[in-house]
């Protein structure tokens, strides 16, 4: 069996639901250019856009068959973790993510470790791995 274990996936879930709930962030910006996205958190640069690999799917395995790959570790999209946000957003950004697939364990960076320490707990008990953010 071959096993791709690093990959990224942006599940077109994923980005429905960005584009249907971006008013609850009042700190994100969305920059539609064509097919493709790219986000600003808190008035920061825009990330990199979402290429169509990203989240095409059946795109997606026929190049796993292609390669003759068997499985694929993936894992969302780093410029969309959303650290710069305030932390009540933080904390909806995970969750809106975590629901459309996006980051299962995934957690707001704060300089809280009692509020990090809580939701790791939470995260535990729903058997994911919680990702904490570094501090810079």
């Amino acid at each position: 069996m071959i096993i791709d274990v690093h990959g990224h996936l942006v599940p077109p879930d994923l980005l429905a639901a960005i584009r249907k709930e971006s008013g609850r962030f009042p700190s994100l910006r969305l920059i539609e250019d064509g097919a493709s996205l790219a986000i600003a958190f808190a008035g920061g640069k825009p990330s990199r856009p979402i290429m169509k690999g990203l989240s095409d799917v059946a795109g997606r395995l026929a190049w796993m068959d292609k390669q003759g790959i068997d499985r694929h570790v993936v894992g969302g999209w780093p410029d969309w973790f959303g650290y710069e946000l305030p932390a009540a957003e933080g904390e909806a950004w995970c969750r809106l993510r975590r629901a459309e697939g996006g980051g299962r364990g995934g957690l707001p960076r704060r300089d809280d470790l009692d509020f990090a320490a809580r939701h790791r707990q939470r995260a535990r008990r729903c058997r994911s791995r919680p990702v904490l953010g570094g501090s810079g």
